[in-house]
């Protein structure tokens, strides 16, 4: 789905925000579906995050929380439970 690249370009992007887990649910051409769960309270950091990634990566970003995953419509989610591929885990045991 993603490239070792565009994954370490994410991973690097996101480190100051303290992520706990990281996948992609969908990638093409256009636009990447980021799913992320952050350690830390992020609040208005999320705005600077989300511009940050579509800078870096040079591509649109759709930007969901694992953690409101379950919350979006029925076909949403199951779009994104049957397709996504977490790349990045730093979850504590």
């Amino acid at each position: 789905m993603l490239t070792e690249e565009e994954k370490d370009i994410i991973i690097q992007t996101m480190k100051p925000y303290h992520p706990v887990k990281i996948g992609v649910f969908r990638n093409n051409d256009q636009e990447i579906g980021l799913l992320y769960l952050l350690g830390k309270p992020y609040g208005i950091d999320a705005i600077t995050l989300w511009d940050d990634l579509e800078e870096n990566l040079n591509k649109k970003i759709s930007f969901i929380d694992f953690d409101d995953v379950d919350v979006k419509r029925d076909y949403l989610q199951k779009e994104i439970l049957e397709n996504q591929e977490i790349f990045y885990c730093n979850e504590p045991d």
